[in-house]
């Protein structure tokens, strides 16, 4: 089929209008979708499911830390002061191995 002038083809038209009016058809759904209170409830709901996922994931990196590094709240027996206890052979030090000054056993 041949064509005449600079009209465009038959088959061109109707796609054009049915892609503009897809398009007008869509933003009109997009409007109504945004004034639904369901759209909103469920859009709050993934939100905040998604927030407590992420928190917890952070509280299972905070407990990981605290169980590889130990807890910096609790009481540190080197800095608070406290010794263990003493056995009654008195030979705890050499069988354990001294810790000196500079940190070292021996």
């Amino acid at each position: 089929m041949i064509q005449s002038g600079n009209k465009p083809h038959r088959e061109t038209e109707p796609s054009n209008r049915s892609s503009e009016r897809a398009r007008a058809m869509a933003a009109l759904d997009l409007s109504k979708l945004v004034k639904e209170r369901k759209f909103w409830v469920a859009s709050f709901l993934v939100a905040w499911a998604a927030a407590l996922q992420g928190h917890m994931m952070w509280v299972q990196r905070q407990d990981a830390f605290k169980d590889k590094f130990g807890d910096p709240d609790a009481p540190n027996k080197v800095t608070e002061g406290e010794q263990p206890a003493p056995s009654g052979d008195g030979l705890a030090g050499e069988q354990q191995g001294m810790v000196t000054a500079d940190g070292e056993f021996r």
